[in-house]
């Protein structure tokens, strides 16, 4: 039996960040909102994000998650997240039940080709999602919340709750090129020709998720 494991919750490892600037027409096609999102979608920054966290407290488990951009959520414009794998069945469960984070199971592979590249391969019951190769360069820099807008707060609606949640995140990054993406639509928002304005791989990662504030309207 899975077991609850209630927020907050401290995780750490390392992964990549894209930052978009997704079009209204993108989002609304290509998504997956849920029904309560369809309109009111506002713009401002998106994210995909892959991460590998080698600390939980569910234990390890890797993620690779979708945020459109900004939604209005009685009159507060904040985050959403649409579209979301994890490698973990503790992970779905308490993400569903601490945030309302729709959580999917997904299976995921890291092939290592040097020292900076790597491929990773993300699948949903043996069919692909995401196979993406990503090659990392330049010195290390501090990064943390004050840098990267999505860490701020989060809002999920699930079983007719709202969950707002605070993130705070960390760690070092460094400057990261995509060579070859290749994406499943059916799965994942297919962002393989759209530029992000920024690619970045975060190394000595730390992430927060605190805990929600539960509204029911």
């Amino acid at each position: 039996m899975t077991k609850k494991k209630p927020a907050p919750w401290e995780l750490s490892g390392d992964g990549y960040i894209f930052v978009f600037k997704f079009s209204k027409d993108f989002v609304e096609k290509n998504g997956f909102l849920p029904k309560n999102l369809k309109e009111s979608f506002d713009g401002g920054l998106g994210f995909i994000m892959i991460m590998d966290y080698k600390d939980s407290n569910v234990g390890p488990y890797q993620e690779l998650l979708f945020i459109p951009g900004k939604f209005d959520f009685h009159e507060k414009k904040v985050f959403s997240i649409t579209k979301i794998y994890v490698s973990s069945k503790e992970s779905v469960y308490n993400g569903k039940l601490n945030w309302g984070i729709p959580k999917k199971i997904g299976d995921f592979k890291r092939k290592k080709i040097s020292e900076n590249e790597e491929i990773i391969s993300v699948k949903e019951n043996k069919s692909k999602v995401m196979d993406i190769k990503l090659k990392t360069r330049g010195l290390p820099i501090p990064v943390n919340s004050k840098i990267l807008p999505f860490a701020s707060t989060l809002c999920q609606k699930y079983n007719d709750k709202f969950y707002y949640t605070h993130v705070d995140i960390s760690g070092w990054m460094r400057y990261t090129t995509v060579s070859d993406i290749s994406i499943n639509q059916k799965y994942f928002p297919d962002i393989s020709n759209i530029r992000p304005i920024l690619a970045i791989k975060i190394d000595n990662l730390k992430l927060t998720f605190e805990k929600p504030e539960i509204k029911k309207k």
